[in-house]
């Protein structure tokens, strides 16, 4: 799966409104076995109001795969936060 010497990062996407489960565990995981770097992004953010974004954001923080940034296709919002852990993965 994750042969590809040249390969130095991966971007985890999640859907805001799910929680974190196994198949994302497991990547976490295999990245970290072997030492390619993982950004966890959480996507539709606009579809949730404020309280329940930051309950959300509580939960997946907590999953223990490290801190999850916002993005939003809809109004751009985190664009600028995923494009740096972007290229922070591939230095």
């Amino acid at each position: 799966m994750i042969e590809r010497e040249q390969l130095r990062g991966v971007v985890l996407l999640l859907d805001v409104r799910r929680s974190v489960e196994d198949d994302e565990r497991r990547l976490a995981e295999l990245t970290e076995r072997r030492g390619i770097g993982l950004a966890c992004v959480a996507t539709k953010v606009d579809k949730l109001g404020r309280a329940e974004r930051d309950r959300r954001f509580r939960e997946l923080d907590g999953a223990g795969l490290g801190r999850w940034l916002p993005f939003s296709a809809v109004t751009a919002e985190g664009r600028d936060g995923v494009a740096s852990a972007v290229v922070a993965l591939a230095r």
